[in-house]
């Protein structure tokens, strides 16, 4: 063999040892993994400073009665949350009296209807509580904390719009203490005078809500209905009855709840007018 062409040989050897060398290190050495942030879970964050708000429901067009209670309340300079019923129709000039009342007492308030404010939106398919009080759920934050205020006062329940509405409001709960409020309570112990008391289909979404306030850290309800005043624990939620303003299929006097919520600890007060005081 000639010493060129062993030369050539063993180069290309050498050239090929290397490159395999090379190829070998490339797979073998452990690679730089990028680094991913892990993100601990964010603690509810806790408001110690008590905060007090009142809560009134069932009015039925019991201007009298109510316009004394809103005047008990405003020299507090509460918050008045309405959890419905505050006509007996939901015809446009109830609502309008209610929002009225509501206006010339001065006092700060946010409303969600009641079934019998929707019976007349629900018969003509339109939203009259709309068009007076401007949305028929809402959520609003009150000194660090947040009431999410649903209307489950339609026959048909919540709708599309308004459960995907709240599936998203819900995921503050996650660090913020949350009190959801509606007009029908989602169960109850004895009463069947609850959400989707006369639909199925309606009492299979509260069986839902239950799950889905749980799920996102709810443990308190407001809400009115059954026109009187008291509180359960059922299914992991507690629930809260305000009381009624009416004196209409009420076995209780006239009333509402002043709620005092400090850290993650919701009580009640409620407020009962003098009979001398109260009434025409």
């Amino acid at each position: 063999m000639k010493p060129g062409l062993r030369m050539a040989i063993i180069l290309g050897l050498l050239v090929g040892l290397v490159i395999v060398l090379v190829a070998w290190k490339i797979n073998v050495e452990p690679k730089a993994l990028p680094i991913v942030s892990v993100l601990e879970p964010t603690p509810t964050v806790v408001v110690e400073k008590p905060l007090k708000f009142a809560v009134m429901s069932d009015v039925h067009m019991n201007w009298t009665d109510w316009r004394k209670f809103l005047a008990k309340v405003k020299p507090s300079g509460q918050m008045v949350l309405v959890t419905g019923d505050m006509t007996s129709l939901g015809k446009k000039n109830e609502l309008l009296a209610a929002k009225k009342v509501l206006d010339e007492s001065g006092v700060k308030y946010a409303v969600v209807p009641g079934n019998h404010d929707m019976w007349e939106s629900d018969r003509i398919h339109n939203s009259l509580f709309n068009e007076v009080f401007g949305k028929e759920y809402r959520s609003i934050h009150l000194e660090g904390r947040k009431f999410i205020m649903i209307n489950n006062g339609r026959a048909t329940g919540l709708g599309l719009m308004q459960r995907a509405w709240l599936e998203d409001e819900l995921k503050e709960c996650q660090v913020t203490k949350c009190v959801v409020m509606m007009h029908m309570p989602l169960n109850h112990g004895i009463s069947a005078h609850i959400m989707g008391e006369k639909n199925k289909k309606v009492s299979e979404e509260a069986g839902g809500l239950v799950k889905l306030l749980k799920a996102n850290n709810v443990v308190d309800i407001i809400a009115g209905h059954l026109h009187y005043s008291g509180s359960y624990e059922l299914d992991g939620l507690r629930t809260y009855l305000s009381g009624a303003v009416t004196r209409e299929r009420n076995t209780q006097t006239p009333r509402y709840t002043e709620f005092t919520l400090t850290g993650d600890q919701l009580q009640g007060l409620v407020v009962v007018g003098e009979e001398n005081e109260i009434g025409d």
